[in-house]
């Protein structure tokens, strides 16, 4: 299920006129009475994730999503001061599916029951197996390129596994059984 974000905007600026000219609807404000103008309102919202509307709104349109710095921009056409409800549909990726290291790791067997190997095709200065609450729970210093069993006493779960070097890294999942 996709995270849901919902929430409702509004222009702070109603775009008053003086009193004598057209009228539409009556605002009264403590200095004077005055009349709101009707006209769009434009404004623009940036939330970090990448998110898309859950259904199409007339007075809302995406304007952008950057993946490099993972945020997402929308245009809200506010009128008059109206409020404009909307929910939001998380999708930003929950999984590293791309390898900024230039060749990849292999990890097996995958779900594992303790023991995994890991075979790499180019040296690393750190392995770090990360827990689903964010925790590192091992950590591997210097390993060279190849084949490498790796037996620690996981308990069963999901875990990252995170290879890094000076200006790459790459990140695995591993299922421990």
């Amino acid at each position: 299920v996709a995270n849901k974000l919902s929430f409702s905007i509004a222009h702070p600026d109603l775009g008053w006129l003086d009193k004598d000219q057209s009228l539409y609807q009556v605002w009264s404000v403590k200095d004077n009475n005055r009349w709101l103008k009707p006209v769009v309102q434009p404004v623009e919202v940036t939330i970090n994730g990448h998110w898309a509307l859950s259904s199409t709104h007339a007075a809302v349109r995406l304007i952008n999503y950057d993946a490099a710095i993972n945020r997402t921009t929308f245009l809200f056409n506010c009128y008059n001061g109206e409020s404009i409800d909307v929910e939001l549909l998380d999708k930003t990726p929950t999984a590293i599916d791309k390898s900024t290291v230039d060749e990849p790791a292999y990890i097996f067997p995958n779900p594992a029951k303790g023991t995994f190997n890991i075979n790499l095709s180019n040296s690393v200065e750190k392995m770090e197996i990360i827990a689903a609450n964010g925790k590192c729970v091992a950590s591997f210093c210097n390993l060279k390129q190849g084949q490498h069993s790796i037996t620690n006493q996981l308990s069963s779960g999901t875990y990252l596994v995170r290879l890094s070097n000076d200006t790459s890294f790459s990140t695995h999942k591993l299922i421990i059984l």
